[in-house]
């Protein structure tokens, strides 16, 4: 296969969730008798076509690529679904929406990167926590613009964001925009108050016929789901180095104070049972960090990472949960009191088994990859 018929497989994969290409249902001839697409089709597998089994966004699929014409179709075994594309399409509509993708790069990342605005990532409702695909606000194009209508929720950054990355509901799907919050009919609530991470603003989010220009859609108007759910994947990687962090803080932090403190005329370091605490935290600072070390390898060499940032982030919010009770433990009334900060570390780790997917999603993504390669992890 050239190279060009591999460029064409990769922007189909991009450009099924980005471009607003028609979809077709399969045909009879397309599925078999128990509807599993993999296993169709040998039609597929024969010259001078050319077929890619893969995953994206949590979705299995395959790229069927004609060799001689460079037509491309893929096929959404879940969705029973397929979207055709010829050669001259993709490349014309990769490249507008990739001129648009930079355009705004342009725009809004360098006064982010630059700190002179604040961004806030906004996927979180009243009923659409866990379950983001059911979100309610909506966005309705008039015009040159589009018309921007309801509330998020839990929004970290919400109360001092400047730019805003927002998902809405359009008439062909979710869709990401671009939300400046000096626009007119944006409104942030006060700040919750909430158990830790305090340092951190979370404000409720209201939009009120908030009117953006027709070019602050993010990608293409229907595909903005797979942005949040991608945004999703790097940010629990993120959070794992987070946790990672915090968790090497507390081990020395806890081993001082176990040298320092005395007790029976010795230092408490001295007695197994604060060993064997010590002992475990380091171990979970080891696979902490060997989990998020690979997981952030693999990232960076462009590869899908969906199911091992879930490992990453299940595994090392938990552990920085057991990690700051035993280093309470290790402190003992010290460790309660607020003349110290093991007890504000405490309280703000909680949030990590929650914030970014809860652990129990994670653990159902992972054991959705686990059934599927029949017990092969990776």
């Amino acid at each position: 296969m050239n190279l060009f018929t591999i460029k064409n497989c990769v922007l189909m994969i991009l450009l099924f969730f980005l471009s607003n290409t028609a979809i077709a249902q399969f045909s009879a001839d397309m599925i078999t008798t128990n509807g599993d697409i993999t296993k169709t089709s040998k039609f597929y597998s024969e010259k001078p076509y050319y077929r890619m089994d893969m995953e994206e966004g949590g979705q299995q699929m395959f790229v069927v690529v004609n060799t001689e014409t460079n037509n491309t179709r893929v096929f959404m075994p879940s969705q029973q679904m397929y979207m055709e594309m010829k050669s001259d399409d993709i490349q014309s509509t990769s490249n507008d929406v990739f001129q648009s993708l930079e355009e705004q790069k342009k725009k809004y990342l360098t006064q982010l990167a630059t700190g002179e605005k604040i961004g806030a990532f906004c996927l979180t409702e009243a009923q659409a926590g866990s379950d983001s695909f059911h979100l309610k606000t909506k966005a309705d194009l008039d015009g040159d613009e589009w018309v921007i209508n309801g509330e998020k929720l839990w929004i970290t950054n919400g109360g001092i964001a400047g730019i805003l990355s927002l998902f809405a509901r359009t008439e062909k799907g979710i869709s990401a925009f671009i939300v400046e919050t000096d626009t007119p009919g944006f409104k942030a609530g006060p700040a919750e108050k909430k158990m830790g991470i305090k340092g951190s603003t979370t404000n409720a989010l209201s939009f009120e016929n908030v009117r953006i220009p027709k070019e602050n859609l993010l990608g293409v108007d229907g595909r903005g789901f797979l942005i949040a759910m991608k945004t999703l994947d790097a940010g629990r990687l993120g959070l794992g180095a987070a946790c990672l962090g915090v968790a090497k803080e507390l081990l020395e932090l806890s081993t001082n104070y176990a040298k320092e403190r005395k007790q029976f005329d010795h230092p408490i370091s001295f007695f197994q049972a604060v060993q064997f605490m010590l002992a475990e935290i380091a171990t979970m600072v080891f696979n902490m960090e060997s989990i998020v070390y690979r997981t952030a390898t693999d990232y960076d060499l462009k590869k899908d990472i969906s199911t091992k940032s879930a490992m990453v982030k299940l595994y090392c919010s938990d552990a920085l949960d057991e990690i700051a009770d035993r280093a309470v433990q290790i402190h003992g009334g010290m460790g309660y009191s607020q003349e110290l900060s093991i007890e504000r570390f405490y309280r703000d780790s909680r949030i990590n088994r929650i914030f970014e997917g809860t652990n129990e999603i994670q653990k159902g993504i992972i054991a959705r990859d686990i059934l599927k390669k029949g017990g092969k992890i990776f």
